[in-house]
């Protein structure tokens, strides 16, 4: 009875999702291109274009789900070219600034990540992250949770709960 009703759940939520998908597909993808780039080196507003799908008819599920989506994977491009880069890093900045750098990084280590939304400096983190071989896994779940909690935040600030 349960396995039964879970599988109708679960057939539910793939249609309704395949639904919602197919409906806003365009925009969700926009809204990805737009979150991912701004997670990387490349200019973006991902907050303002976040903030004006806050307003269209699509469900702010999906909206905060694709652009935490887009602005992760945006921040592990930048993680990935720390990794492979390292390197050409070596070459290109001071070893003083690096032993401190390094320093950050020991102290606090993936948890870092969470970082990663902040304006300017967000960009980097990953990418020391990367330098540093700090373990993929673990800093994926942190620069997630940041990016999450970001755009909820801005969305609890487009809903009134939190004012300034």
């Amino acid at each position: 009875m349960q396995s039964q009703i879970f599988s109708k759940f679960i057939r539910l939520s793939l249609h309704t999702m395949t639904e919602l998908l197919l409906t806003y597909w365009q925009e969700l993808i926009a809204l990805f291109v737009a979150t991912f780039s701004s997670a990387t080196v490349l200019p973006g507003a991902a907050e303002i274009v976040f903030s004006h799908y806050l307003t269209r008819n699509i469900p702010v599920s999906l909206v905060i789900l694709t652009a935490t989506v887009g602005n992760t994977l945006g921040s592990l491009t930048n993680y990935l070219l720390g990794w492979i880069g390292s390197p050409l890093l070596y070459r290109l900045v001071s070893p003083k600034h690096l032993q401190k750098v390094e320093k950050y990084v020991k102290k606090y280590g993936p948890i870092s990540g969470v970082m990663a939304w902040l304006p300017v400096v967000g960009d980097a983190i990953p990418a020391v992250l990367g330098l540093f071989k700090a373990p993929p896994v673990i800093t994926t779940f942190w620069i997630a949770l940041g990016k999450f909690l970001r755009f909820l935040t801005i969305y609890l600030i487009y809903l009134g709960i939190i004012s300034f």
